[in-house]
């Protein structure tokens, strides 16, 4: 991963200008330490990025927790390293431009699994377990592309939110209970991330876990243990039917 020495204020502190009105200092709930961790998670996360051709962080914004919004952390990447022209040598060809943009779109799945996997990550890790459940963790990533570039078909912009503690209504016959269930997250409303603290991983966790999936028509789950050495070792990953 490469990262740049300088800061594009517009991107990063646009977002600091909305929440500053709201913003209120970060309480004794929510450490200071932790909005740490969650913002060098992911960069730790795109560093780790297999593949010759690495993502750019470009700036990130320092995590902050807002009062009836959540943990918010912002960032600006560029998918690949692309080297800026140069009054040294040719400008780049139509070949060469088509090449860069392919290489991106092959990109956006791998930063979108990234960030989904630094949410579970920080759901498991505990330590933004203070937020209250009616709030949110938001990861927000603004895409930076060169005037040049054909952008085409490219997003600028890729937030993923959890909800903590999601209602789930539950209807049994002709009875509805508005929360029947709370799963402990759902980020990006398609990942269910399941969060336990137990000697082992047990078959009815499975099971819970798999009812919210069909219960919420949710494909995909991981059931977490952080009562682990390493955290790798006690995450299950449950699907619900394919993928």
């Amino acid at each position: 991963m490469r990262r740049i020495g300088f800061v594009f204020t517009a991107a990063v502190f646009g977002l600091g200008a909305v929440l500053i009105g709201q913003a209120q200092s970060v309480g004794q709930s929510v450490k200071i330490t932790a909005l740490e961790a969650f913002a060098q998670r992911f960069e730790g996360k795109l560093g780790q990025t297999p593949g010759p051709f690495s993502f750019q962080v470009l700036s990130t914004a320092p995590a902050i927790y807002v009062q009836g919004v959540g943990a918010v952390l912002s960032s600006v990447v560029s998918l690949s390293y692309l080297p800026p022209p140069s009054p040294f040598r040719e400008p780049y060809s139509p070949k060469e431009l088509a090449t860069f943009r392919a290489r991106k779109v092959d990109r956006v799945p791998l930063l979108e699994q990234n960030m989904r996997e630094v949410m579970a990550e920080t759901a498991a890790a505990g330590d933004i377990d203070p937020v209250p459940p009616n709030e949110r963790i938001v990861l927000g990533v603004t895409l930076f592309y060169f005037k040049w570039e054909d952008s085409s078909g490219l997003p600028r912009q890729i937030i993923m939110s959890a909800e903590k503690q999601k209602p789930m209504s539950l209807v049994y016959e002709e009875v509805k209970l508005d929360c029947g269930y709370r799963i402990d997250m759902v980020v990006g409303g398609r990942l269910v991330v399941e969060v336990k603290s137990c000697d082992a991983i047990h078959p009815i966790h499975l099971a819970q876990t798999l009812t919210y999936l069909r219960l919420g028509g949710y494909k995909l789950g991981l059931l977490i243990n952080f009562n682990v050495e390493v955290l790798r070792d006690g995450i299950r990953r449950v699907i619900n039917g394919t993928l």
